[in-house]
């Protein structure tokens, strides 16, 4: 088996064949067994953005028309930036939450960019979250129930105790990683909403809807390849 056959070979054994030979136990012979049948699944393993298998939609929505208006100018380019399977995930998040919340867009972009560290699909990972029950904080936690399939029902997202952070800890198999907000991110979060209380204030409709536009921009703007510290800890 050539070199680049190796990726697909620790990803899928069942399109090779493997040959242990008497004389060398360590070493195998590695080789396809139906090269053809490689193809498609080669090309759905390096197809990163395919979207999740729905459950309802044949496909999911991404005709600007069907969006709110603030939300139309720009679905085309959140869907170029950050791809369809993100797309997907926000908006749902977006319609559990209902609202467009900060922490449960963020929550969303985090569980996503979990799997994709492992290369796993929906309701593969364990959660710990340590986002709490108080928002807006806690709001990361519907973000990563969407975007993961770990859910209260499934029984594999639980709240951890202790200080509340945007932080959460995924677990598959015998390993774990911990996501956080970068603290700069944090601190801007901290300040935007902190000007929104100042001079709207919490209870009326203008607040409500200068988080939303923050929201839109949160969206918009940040990857999630960039907005996280990721790190692997011991089980």
């Amino acid at each position: 088996m050539g070199a680049d056959g190796i990726p697909l070979y620790m990803l899928d054994d069942t399109t090779f064949q493997v040959e242990v030979t008497a004389a060398e136990p360590l070493q195998r012979k590695v080789s396809a067994s139906n090269v053809a049948g490689m193809v498609p699944r080669l090309l759905e393993i390096l197809d990163s953005d395919r979207e999740d298998k729905s459950i309802i939609f044949s496909s999911f929505p991404t005709d600007p028309n069907l969006f709110e208006e603030d939300v139309a100018p720009i679905t085309l380019e959140i869907i170029e930036k950050h791809g369809h399977k993100e797309w997907k995930i926000v908006v749902l998040t977006n319609e559990f939450h209902e609202h467009l919340g900060i922490y449960s867009i963020l929550g969303a972009k985090m569980g996503l960019r979990a799997r994709e560290y492992f290369n796993v699909g929906i309701d593969e990972l364990k959660i710990e979250s340590f986002a709490g029950s108080q928002p807006p904080v806690s709001c990361l936690n519907d973000g990563l129930q969407v975007s993961t399939g770990g859910t209260l029902g499934h029984g594999t997202i639980t709240l951890a105790e202790g200080a509340v952070s945007p932080t959460a800890r995924f677990a598959f198999k015998n390993r774990i990683i911990e996501l956080n907000i970068r603290e700069d991110i944090r601190q801007q979060i901290k300040n935007d909403v902190g000007y929104g209380i100042r001079t709207y204030g919490l209870d009326s409709t203008e607040y409500w809807d200068y988080i939303r536009v923050l929201a839109l921009r949160y969206w918009q703007e940040l990857s999630r390849f960039d907005v996280f510290n990721i790190r692997e800890i011991s089980p």
